[in-house]
């Protein structure tokens, strides 16, 4: 089998993720009603993709926020490392690069091209203000789901038990990876609006037998109408027809299914 496909053995029932992006001090407001309609539709627990120095302002700076952060992890939801500052140095390269970094990211892929140093610097400066603020995190996820080499390198020595990527999941240090498809819309211009409300509930229905699905709901999704009713409503489609956990929950799951001699109930 390949590295790259899902034992579906080794989960227990068909899983959703609901992941929130970019929770940060501009966001998070938006956020917490969200969170309880979510709730209301079968949705209890997120894994929350925080970002501790959002635009160089350190988290801190916002104390409600830390509170209501502080009230979800206790009551199981989860707490995920997503970058630094979520701010991409220049983009290097050819075209393809420049296209990746600049356009389909909006220069948010924090992480796409940094070395060893810097990303280890930033991973172990993004963990120590969650830390630092109560809420250690589970794992790293990387702004854009971009991640070089290198900094996959120091996320994996720093001690985090998974990443993800657009549409795989990844235990840590060596694997394996699963098949992990992501419901994700971009409502940047009007053009990827008409794009994503058509295709991802299509895209939903594509991956309708796939042990894995995650939903990515990211802070525009929020401030437009159709946006927020479509992800609410994949969201609930979803966790009825499958288990909710978090990206931390689905680690156990699947590294105690990778152990030698194992086997998942």
């Amino acid at each position: 089998m390949s590295r790259q496909a899902v034992d579906e053995r080794k989960v227990a029932e068909p899983t959703v993720v609901v992941s929130l992006h970019d929770v940060h001090l501009d966001s998070w407001r938006d956020y917490a009603p969200f969170v309880d309609e979510l709730a209301e539709r079968g949705v209890g627990r997120t894994s929350l993709l925080v970002v501790p120095h959002w635009r160089d302002r350190p988290m801190a700076d916002d104390p409600e926020m830390i509170d209501w952060l502080r009230r979800l992890a206790d009551a199981g939801h989860e707490i995920v490392l997503h970058g630094w500052r979520h701010r991409a140095d220049p983009v290097r390269g050819g075209f393809l690069p420049r296209l990746v970094g600049g356009v389909y990211t909006a220069g948010e892929g924090e992480f796409y091209q940094l070395g060893y140093p810097e990303a280890r610097r930033r991973l172990e400066a993004g963990r120590d203000e969650l830390v630092a603020a109560g809420l250690p995190p589970a794992g790293f996820v990387a702004p854009a789901w971009l991640l070089s080499g290198l900094a996959r390198r120091a996320v994996s020595d720093l001690g985090f038990p998974y990443t993800t990527y657009l549409h795989r999941f990844e235990l840590l240090p060596e694997g394996p990876r699963h098949y992990a498809p992501s419901l994700v819309f971009s409502l940047r211009s009007a053009w990827r609006k008409r794009v994503s409300l058509t295709w991802i509930p299509l895209w939903a229905k594509l991956n309708a037998r796939a042990a894995l699905l995650r939903v990515a709901v990211h802070p525009i999704d929020l401030g437009d109408e159709a946006g927020r009713a479509a992800m609410l409503r994949l969201s609930a489609a979803a966790a009825a027809r499958r288990r909710v956990r978090t990206y931390a929950e689905l680690a156990d799951e699947l590294a105690a299914a990778d152990a030698p001699g194992q086997s998942a109930a």
